[in-house]
């Protein structure tokens, strides 16, 4: 089969499950790790004969993909903030959402002097390992609940070249040995069960679930005790910057401004939508 072939079988199978621009997408991702194709190079050979051994790879990977399983969850890999990432089950995959949290923080952090950083929740650790990479000044923690998650996070900072201090942690009930933090950052839990009639099968049935949901009777539980970690361990002028459910933003930065922190603002992601809160402490 030609190049050309397989793009077309691409998106007459998968149209029933992704929209048009998606499928293109997801083609393009795998053609650049099965074939190391550009997505200049797909155009120019389009019409090349793909080796019977590549093929078979090309159509396994469509295989997988029937049933709804995530394309970087095939591929064991994915790219965050200009990184490769390792992803599996063990942890979320990285969201374009959280990468522009990621550059909003590294517009925000002076990297002129030595800085202190802590990251909650940090799953595959793309959050902290996008900053060491880019604050060199910055001394990174990483905390999760989940062993399997920190262990994961380890293999992705190793890969990157990044030295970051991780540990396993239950936000909610933290440990006592936590020094001063110049900024929090955080991605936790935030999505309310009733929200599950709305999502995609991919993510539902294969991302762990204890990191997407909470329960809708208490849906701002890490958030406060984000605010209470933070209360503990922010420094005096320090930052934090959180990610939230676009449909409390509000709740959120109440939270905040009861405990008097200072510049609470919400903030709007790419689609124009409330998904980050940005504070600072002052007293």
């Amino acid at each position: 089969m030609t190049l050309s072939q397989i793009n077309i079988m691409y998106a007459d199978r998968l149209r029933a499950i992704y929209p048009n621009q998606e499928i293109e997408g997801i083609f393009k991702i795998v053609a650049r790790h099965v074939l190391n194709y550009s997505k200049i190079d797909i155009h120019l050979n389009k019409d090349e004969n793909i080796l019977s051994s590549l093929e078979n790879k090309l159509t396994s990977i469509l295989d997988r993909l029937l049933t709804r399983e995530p394309i970087q969850y095939i591929l064991g890999e994915t790219e965050f903030y200009g990184i490769i990432m390792k992803v599996d089950h063990r942890a979320l995959i990285p969201r374009p959402e959280t990468e522009f949290m990621v550059d909003l923080a590294i517009h925000s952090i002076p990297n002129d002097k030595p800085i202190q950083i802590i990251d909650l929740c940090t799953g595959s650790g793309c959050i902290a390992i996008a900053l060491a990479k880019n604050l060199p000044n910055a001394t990174v923690i990483a905390t999760d609940i989940s062993e399997n998650s920190i262990r994961l996070a380890i293999e992705n900072s190793i890969a990157s070249q990044t030295e970051i201090n991780f540990r396993v942690d239950d936000l909610l009930n933290p440990a006592s040995d936590f020094g001063k933090y110049d900024c929090i950052i955080s991605n936790p839990p935030y999505v309310q069960e009733s929200e599950k009639i709305n999502m995609h099968k991919n993510v539902l049935d294969f991302e762990p679930a204890s990191a997407l949901f909470v329960k809708d009777s208490d849906p701002l539980l890490y958030y406060r005790a984000i605010v209470e970690f933070a209360k503990n361990h922010l420094s005096i002028g320090g930052l934090i910057l959180i990610e939230i459910n676009e449909n409390l933003g509000n709740e959120t930065a109440k939270l905040f401004l009861k405990s008097n922190f200072s510049d609470v603002d919400i903030l709007k992601d790419l689609q124009n939508k409330d998904r980050y809160i940005k504070a600072r402490k002052y007293e």
